[in-house]
């Protein structure tokens, strides 16, 4: 009897780890088959450019104080820059063009927003003393589910976002997340794309999908462990004490 209960001890023991521990390779980023790392160098075409429909976030730095004043007070009446860009953002109309102050429409559309910050501070060059300009997107947003701390909708206003900035704006991926497995859902031409992605595989930055685009929605699987059922391993350690307790309930009920 007493051989049969170390038996069965054993048992629950490996039941437990094996449904409650993730193995230490699913949980790390960008692995390789080599202990040699390799610098990446990799050169992608800029996919994210202004549209009809975009609000753009514009200001305008000059060495002259009224003419800064003028082009940015409803930046300083609206308190933060970028906090409240919603409220001062110009839309980006049907024809590609915004009309901005003392110049009228400039055409801004298949930019980027580099080039759009150099595209508007031309224009600027014959009115405003030494200007420079920033503009940053205001509606650029891609949605996140599954498997990470805070799921939900997010707002970006950089040119690119890769995938792992976009993960940690949602606090990373759970314990319980598939990082070999994230999906990306995007709409393409009234169509809908799904592109799996592998974050493990340090090839990633090499993909043109390491960069989302707006409207994105990320989804991230839960691994087996996750879906079998135990969520954590205090939770797997109540049901396999639970087991066991009513193992040798059963034995001592039949002795």
């Amino acid at each position: 009897m007493r051989y049969i209960n170390l038996l069965i001890f054993f048992f629950a023991g490996f039941l437990l780890l094996t449904i409650a521990c993730v193995p230490y390779n699913k949980l790390r980023y960008l692995q390789n088959n080599s202990d040699t790392i390799k610098s990446y160098q990799t050169q992608f075409k800029l996919s994210t450019t202004i549209k009809p429909g975009d609000q753009l976030f514009i200001k305008v730095f000059s060495f002259d104080k009224e003419t800064y004043d003028f082009f940015n007070s409803m930046t300083q009446t609206s308190g933060s820059s970028l906090q409240n860009v919603d409220l001062i953002s110009y839309l980006v109309t049907d024809s590609g063009t915004i009309n901005f102050p003392l110049i009228g429409k400039i055409k801004l559309s298949d930019l980027t927003l580099e080039q759009a910050e150099l595209h508007i501070k031309l224009y600027l060059n014959g009115v405003v003393d030494q200007p420079s300009v920033i503009v940053k997107f205001v509606n650029k947003n891609f949605s996140i589910m599954g498997e990470v701390s805070r799921p939900g909708n997010y707002v970006f206003t950089k040119n690119r976002l890769n995938i792992f900035e976009a993960i940690a704006m949602a606090g990373d991926i759970s314990y319980f997340g598939n990082r070999r497995k994230v999906v990306i859902i995007r709409e393409e031409n009234n169509f809908s794309r799904y592109i799996y992605v592998d974050l493990t595989d340090r090839n990633i930055v090499e993909n043109e999908n390491y960069y989302i685009k707006t409207n994105d929605v990320i989804y991230v699987e839960p691994l087996k462990n996750k879906v079998y059922g135990v969520t954590n391993l205090a939770g797997g350690l109540s049901l396999v004490l639970s087991t066991i307790s009513l193992v040798f309930v059963l034995i001592s009920a039949f002795k």
